[in-house]
């Protein structure tokens, strides 16, 4: 029995150094791949690269073209298809206060799809900009007159929270009463000035807004809705009532 048992000890000996040797020469294969491949897949793209030849943009435009954004792509797009950051590219598009989103995708072989959406401006701020639906502010160098219809907005620029937390009231509060906004000012005192299209002044002042928004409503309700023609401006900073401006040919 010992016999035997040495016998296959003294088989199996041999065959030791082959494997060892081949283990090393996979070793050293995979290494080299690993080593080759960053070289490989770069030639590759480098071969396979090619320019981008057709750029694809979407979306609805009313306050940019899109030449513009063709133009700004242009300007930006100077490697291959594959080697373009598209993330860098996003961001470099939505630096235009125009322009809130930019996604792009590409499409095999040379082709790139660009999805833009554009700012919703819902008031102008000052001469200096405008507010987005999102409450954002975002100033620009020339509003233009793609905005001019749109209410005005006049604060510091730190009020503007303050100021968009009772907007939306008191654009609905008028809006339900036919009366369209054109200006809200929260001067530096937090007093509360209201200008409608049709240039009646109404006047809120700097304490309980909310209180004296429903006095508003309740005097134009009652007595003022069948003279509103006549009047040129509400101010509501009384307690009970209001003071009431009339047209110069009333």
């Amino acid at each position: 029995m010992s016999r035997n048992r040495g016998a296959q000890k003294a088989e199996l000996a041999p065959a030791r150094p082959g494997l060892i040797r081949r283990s090393l020469m996979l070793v050293t294969v995979i290494g080299l791949l690993v080593w080759l491949s960053p070289m490989i897949v770069n030639q590759a793209v480098t071969l396979w690269d090619r320019p981008v030849q057709e750029v694809a943009i979407e979306g609805s435009f009313s306050l940019v073209t899109r030449a513009h954004i063709a133009n700004l792509l242009a300007d930006n797009i100077h490697t291959g298809f594959w080697k373009i950051d598209i993330q860098a590219l996003q961001r470099e598009l939505e630096q235009d206060p125009w322009i809130k989103t930019v996604s792009i995708r590409r499409r095999w072989p040379d082709r790139l799809m660009v999805e833009v959406q554009e700012q919703t401006p819902i008031a102008r701020w000052g001469d200096r900009g405008f507010v987005n639906n999102t409450a954002e502010l975002i100033l620009v160098d020339n509003l233009g007159e793609a905005l001019q219809n749109l209410p005005r907005l006049d604060a510091e620029d730190r009020a503007l929270g303050k100021l968009m937390q009772n907007y939306q009231t008191i654009a609905e509060l008028m809006g339900a009463r036919n009366l369209k906004l054109a200006h809200i000012e929260l001067d530096s005192r937090g007093s509360w000035r209201v200008t409608l299209s049709d240039g009646v002044k109404i006047v809120f002042g700097r304490h309980r807004l909310q209180e004296r928004m429903r006095l508003f409503a309740k005097i134009y309700d009652v007595k003022l809705a069948e003279h509103w023609q006549d009047v040129a401006s509400v101010d509501v900073r009384y307690n009970n009532g209001a003071a009431v401006g009339w047209r110069a040919k009333s």
